[in-house]
């Protein structure tokens, strides 16, 4: 059986005011298909919508990115996601297993872009899958020994990043999505 939420069960469980949540449904979301505002049916959110919302917020909450810019990082990350599992709800998986078995967590730098010359801005988008962490001695000093798989999306240009202007943020989709399943009771 198919799980739907509602806006003041996702709000509550996830410590999300009712009213900035709807916000951010309106914003990450296209409109509802059973009515508005007037029609007396209150919005419900299969587990890939929720989590959607979550993601669009925490872009704008936490991060600091524009509704706009939350939008393209989505639109832009959505296939991946997908493909990764990011949207499958753990409540149907018939055997709960991780993402990706040998990938420890998934860590997004999302570098925006500005190149002054062509009045244009975009994202790049790097995806480590850490594959291997553990703390190290290195000379005396407390150190990580890390190993990861990358994955660049987003540069249809053979332009350097280097050319451009802009900064990077770092998005722990992993531990956004742990804490998503956490609160929601998986």
């Amino acid at each position: 059986m198919i799980k739907l939420y509602t806006n003041r069960e996702l709000s509550g469980k996830l410590g999300i005011n009712l009213a900035k949540w709807k916000r951010w449904s309106r914003e990450f979301l296209p409109p509802d298909p059973l009515g508005g505002m007037q029609s007396g049916f209150a919005r419900q959110y299969y587990f890939s919508d929720a989590f959607n919302v979550m993601l669009g917020g925490h872009l704008v909450g936490d991060l600091h990115f524009s509704v706009y810019e939350a939008g393209k990082v989505i639109e832009t990350l959505k296939d991946w996601l997908v493909e990764k599992g990011f949207y499958q709800d753990p409540g149907q998986m018939v055997e709960r297993q991780p993402l990706e078995p040998h990938i420890l967590r998934y860590i997004i730098y999302i570098r925006h872009i500005f190149w002054p010359e062509k009045k244009q801005t975009t994202f790049l988008f790097k995806i480590r899958g850490i594959i291997y962490d553990k703390p190290v001695q290195h000379n005396g000093i407390k150190a990580r020994e890390e190993r990861y798989v990358e994955t660049v999306i987003g540069l249809e240009d053979k332009v350097s990043v280097e050319e451009g202007t802009g900064y990077e943020k770092i998005l722990d989709i992993s531990a956004l999505y742990k804490f998503f399943i956490g609160k929601l009771g998986f």
